[in-house]
């Protein structure tokens, strides 16, 4: 009974070590942690190597020889599953910064588009009021242009009423004149 005493107690000394150390700082309690995973794998061979030790000085029993390497194949496949959690987390970290990375260069290429497009439309802006001034310009011309036609017109119209009023006063005239004349040349006939 005394060695099942002394192997508690080496067990509850590993136990408190452990404790400990998981208490030092640098060592987190959540996500991964290689320094914890560290005491953890310590603490582990420490117990399998008490179980060993116990085995070659006192007579071996199938429960310690079980028990023994029993902890050594949950130890491996502990470490198995482990390490494909550390390369499931550190693809995942490569995945979300290749990801960010290409995220990245894509909002890039999309500003990039947005100035080129920002610039083109100025231009486009420019390019839409020199056009509107030249059609205000080319309007105003035409104005300008109508209202000579106009004026032109009007004094053309005048002149050539004026001319006609002259030319009609000129032939009333003349029938007046040949029909005094001709009143005259037939009163002298009869």
């Amino acid at each position: 009974k005394s060695t099942t005493t002394t192997d508690i107690l080496d067990l509850s000394t590993i136990s408190d070590s452990l404790d400990e150390a998981l208490k030092t700082p640098g060592v987190y309690s959540e996500g991964l942690c290689p320094k914890r995973h560290a005491l953890y794998q310590d603490c582990f061979d420490s117990v399998i190597l008490k179980l060993t030790n116990e085995e070659e000085h006192s007579h071996p029993n199938a429960i310690t020889i079980e028990g023994s390497c029993l902890l050594s194949r949950i130890r491996d496949e502990l470490n198995t599953t482990s390490d494909a959690y550390k390369k499931l987390y550190e693809s995942s970290v490569q995945f979300g910064l290749n990801k960010a990375i290409e995220a990245r260069k894509t909002n890039e290429r999309l500003h990039a588009r947005i100035d080129e497009l920002l610039m083109e439309k100025r231009e486009l802006l420019d390019r839409n009021e020199v056009m509107h001034r030249k059609k205000s310009m080319d309007q105003k011309k035409e104005e300008k242009k109508r209202d000579r036609e106009r004026s032109r017109y009007t004094l053309d119209l005048r002149r050539l009423k004026g001319r006609n009023e002259k030319i009609k006063r000129g032939l009333e005239q003349e029938l007046l004149s040949a029909s005094a004349n001709l009143h005259n040349a037939i009163g002298a006939a009869i």
